[in-house]
């Protein structure tokens, strides 16, 4: 039985977990049957947890290459996971998930950074001795948080984009 504490979740997250499985279906990575039942169990679900259950074995949705080099795509639904910024300009999206976001201690640091929080928690973990500088809106969330002091001494400045809507976002330092 669900904890009583447990979200509800809505329409639009019923929605984008049916949609989520109709691309499992196009990739092969379910059958019809399959499909079909869990497609009927997510406009059923009640509770997050529910969702989250039936998208836990699905393989993270790959986008299509961008044109432009450099570029990086993450995304994250329902789940949690850690995801190390590897490209010059990345491209995130949460939605209704638990996202670790790793700024890497290595030069050159990513140039650009977008972040789009839906519904989720999402966690910039920076290194000691980097400045992070944050612009961006909040929708009905918790607003951009700091759990850290900026650096006394000379660090790399590096800087992220973020919307959140109904989600929360937060910077710590790495270890």
């Amino acid at each position: 039985m669900a904890d009583d504490r447990e979200h509800r979740c809505s329409d639009a997250e019923r929605e984008a977990a049916a949609e989520r499985l109709r691309q499992a279906l196009a990739a092969g990575e379910l059958d019809v049957d399959e499909a079909a039942e869990r497609i009927e169990g997510a406009y059923a679900a009640r509770r997050q947890s529910e969702l989250a259950r039936l998208l836990a074995d699905l393989r993270p949705l790959e986008l299509p290459a961008p044109h432009e080099p450099g570029v990086g795509i993450g995304f994250n639904a329902f789940g949690s996971g850690v995801l190390q910024l590897k490209r010059s300009v990345n491209v995130i999206v949460n939605a209704m998930g638990r996202l670790r976001v790793e700024f890497p201690a290595t030069n050159p640091p990513p140039r650009r950074v977008v972040i789009v929080n839906l519904f989720g928690t999402t966690k910039l973990v920076v290194a000691a001795h980097d400045r992070l500088a944050l612009t961006g809106v909040t929708i009905v969330g918790s607003r951009l948080r700091r759990r850290h002091r900026e650096p006394m001494h000379d660090g790399r400045a590096l800087s992220a984009t973020v919307v959140t809507a109904f989600g929360s976002v937060r910077v710590v330092r790495g270890r």
